[in-house]
């Protein structure tokens, strides 16, 4: 018996020896990454961690948030802790700690950092949250790359954050936060970029940025510029009920979409309603390109509003806006489906060398009392207007119109007015050419108003004389 027990051990060893040599032991260890199930962690704590840091690998690594500051539903959780800037580079630098995050990712609540972050050209494979947390120094994630989203949530800044260069798929959520001053020039982001219920206190610097869906500000209030020139839009740009103490810079974006500035109308209890205003410092908007639809509405304008060289295909709408202390609307050279220009307070406005594919729509607005509209070169298809649209001063020469409707109704039509309207709209001219003339004229005999065509004509040869006689009674009085 004793024999055979010791035989037995001896095959059982030679059994082992054989699989060692088959099966290497780093072969046998070098398996899959083991991702952390909620509940469970892979991966214990680096010992030089502090207590509360500890605390949060722990809760990350289960799959759950770490919530670090009192909430209502659990009174006995601390306020907000400090977490060091060690801590958080090493769990989403360092392979070893990224082994142990789940498919949530990394949700940190209601922390404070002390120090410099700097996550530079970081690649992270799951989602990131740093909600209702503090930064007191600056937050660097330039050229950062994400599959998934990135949340600042209700967060504070007293530095500046810089998210120069980032690539996200998903989600970029900037909402109800306070900020000092945030980079995001030449960012792609394929998700929402999301920057509402938030103050900057400095600029917010995103030029160049593309961006798969839509860009939405809301209830936010920017102290600086908001730079968002050269950029694109996959789809909408939405701002309303903002202040802006600097400028608004969209020059030469390209929104696929619509872009809408301005207040918007809602209901309280589903009865009354509330109108809220968005207030601009000044707006650019220089050889932007808006493939649908451009409102600008319920807003305060103080500066100057830029729209030269602007593609709208479908409707730029100007409505119950003011204008305050620019001197002129600029949308000269521009390529526009409609213009609709109704309910505002208007300084002067020059359309010089626009093109109008569809409808030019003037409303009864109220005009600056030196305003001046400018239409040298301005060609629409449809002119609509009410008797009251007019300013003081206009320059209509070479100014085209086709067809002629009254705006809205109770309104005579634009061809039905008496001759002496006529003849007072075309005296709005300071200086005399034939060519508004004649181009009344031709609508006027295409909608059957012959001799009504006719004064018009002879106004016009009138007016000729009186401006060419001026000088000649001039030279003469000067030689007497």
């Amino acid at each position: 018996m004793p024999f055979s027990i010791h035989l037995f051990h001896r095959v059982l060893l030679c059994f082992l020896f054989g699989l060692s040599v088959i099966f290497p032991i780093g072969v046998i260890s070098s398996g899959p990454v083991v991702q952390a199930r909620e509940g469970t962690c892979p991966v214990g704590p680096n010992p030089q961690w502090t207590g509360i840091e500890k605390h949060v690998w722990g809760t990350i690594c289960k799959g759950q948030q770490a919530v670090l500051t009192q909430t209502s539903k659990d009174k006995s959780v601390s306020d907000t802790q400090v977490i060091r800037k060690q801590f958080l580079e090493e769990i989403l630098h360092d392979p070893k700690y990224k082994k142990g995050i789940g498919t949530r990712g990394v949700q940190i609540i209601g922390a404070q950092i002390e120090d410099e972050v700097n996550l530079s050209y970081a690649t992270l494979s799951y989602p990131l949250e740093l909600v209702n947390c503090r930064f007191d120094k600056a937050v660097t994630f330039r050229g950062l790359r994400t599959t998934h989203h990135i949340s600042f949530k209700g967060s504070t800044f007293l530095a500046d954050l810089d998210l120069s260069e980032i690539r996200i798929e998903g989600l970029l959520d900037l909402t109800f936060g306070i900020f000092q001053g945030a980079q995001l020039p030449q960012a792609h982001i394929d998700g929402q970029l999301q920057v509402g219920h938030s103050t900057f206190n400095g600029a917010l610097q995103m030029s160049g940025i593309k961006t798969g869906t839509s860009i939405f500000l809301e209830d936010t209030m920017f102290k600086g510029d908001l730079d968002l020139h050269a950029s694109y839009i996959g789809r909408n740009v939405s701002i309303h009920n903002s202040s802006f103490l600097g400028v608004l810079n969209l020059n030469g974006t390209h929104i696929q979409g619509s872009a809408r500035l301005g207040g918007r109308k809602g209901t309280l209890d589903g009865s009354s309603e509330q109108v809220s205003q968005t207030h601009f410092k000044k707006v650019v908007l220089d050889a932007a390109r808006i493939d649908k639809e451009l409102h600008i509405d319920t807003s305060i304008i103080e500066d100057g509003l830029m729209l030269s060289d602007l593609h709208v295909g479908a409707t730029l709408i100007i409505v119950t806006t003011e204008v305050t202390n620019a001197k002129t609307i600029e949308i000269k050279f521009s390529d526009l489906g409609n213009l609709i220009i109704m309910q505002s307070a208007l300084p002067s406005l020059d359309l010089t060398g626009t093109v109008i594919h569809k409808k030019l729509a003037l409303g009864s607005n109220k005009w600056a009392k030196d305003a001046t509209l400018t239409m040298r070169g301005t060609e629409t298809k449809s002119l609509n207007d009410k008797v009251d649209s007019w300013p003081d001063v206009i320059d209509l020469r070479g100014f085209a119109y086709a067809d002629t409707f009254a705006l809205g109704t109770g309104s005579d039509n634009f061809t039905e007015r008496d001759v002496k309207w006529f003849k007072d709209w075309l005296s709005k001219q300071t200086q005399y050419t034939p060519q508004p003339y004649k181009q009344l004229a031709s609508v006027l005999i295409s909608a059957g108003h012959r001799s009504e065509a006719e004064e018009i004509l002879i106004e016009g040869k009138e007016r000729e004389r009186a401006s060419s006689a001026s000088p000649v009674l001039l030279t003469f009085q000067n030689i007497l």
